[in-house]
């Protein structure tokens, strides 16, 4: 007899796991800590998900939804450029992916791009990097598809980097300089963008971001 998935049970699972991981962390997090939060016996939890990676992997896939959703949603409703809607695009995906105990692991050792084809690779332009690809359209590079991968190629492991090493202490910066410096070195002179016309973008994201505290 084949049992049909329940949704519900689903994002009880979910919602365990987000709620252990931002209490314990992903590594120190064991799928019987999960099951018990979702109110259900280990072994059921393997009838959803196989292994706990694929829990924290459906959680990030949420979260990315979440961050696509929202710059979408400003793009339709607000009054704003290409430069604005990539600023807080990659303001959000620190916020929300990096820093957060609940997707770091996945944000910093998971999410890799090295098994991906070149379908993949356009999905995630035109998805995950997509207000990057209409900023560097609307400053007349239009990149080919090997450009744009190689450009997220190189920004992501940059970013990775940069993040990681102020989260072990290495750098004593704050996540806020940490994202200045990430912009100042890679958007602006890849695309000729001013400091003054990046400062009061990115003062305009931070205040917008500030106001939405659900963001």
């Amino acid at each position: 007899m084949s049992y049909k998935k329940s949704e519900a049970t689903r994002k009880k699972i979910l919602d365990a796991a987000r709620a252990r991981f931002a209490d314990k962390g992903y590594y120190a997090t064991d799928l019987k800590e999960i099951a018990a939060g979702a109110g259900m016996a280990h072994t059921g939890v393997y009838y959803y998900f196989k292994r706990k990676q694929d829990i924290a992997e459906a959680i990030y896939a949420e979260e990315t939804g979440a961050i696509i959703e929202e710059v979408e949603r400003v793009r339709r409703e607000e009054t704003c450029d290409p430069l604005f809607l990539c600023i807080l695009q990659y303001v959000m995906i620190v916020r929300r992916l990096a820093m957060d105990p609940v997707t770091e692991a996945c944000f910093f050792d998971m999410i890799n791009y090295r098994g991906y084809d070149r379908d993949e690779m356009k999905r995630v332009r035109n998805s995950y990097y997509a207000a990057l690809d209409e900023l560097f359209k609307s400053r007349g590079m239009d990149m080919t598809d090997d450009e744009m991968t190689i450009y997220i190629l190189t920004s992501d492991a940059y970013a990775k980097a940069l993040l990681a090493a102020i989260k072990s202490g290495v750098i004593e910066y704050s996540v806020e300089e940490a994202l200045d410096h990430f912009f100042r070195h890679l958007l602006l002179p890849d695309l000729g963008i001013s400091f003054v016309e990046y400062t009061e973008c990115r003062d305009r994201v931070i205040k917008y971001l500030d106001e939405r505290k659900t963001i």
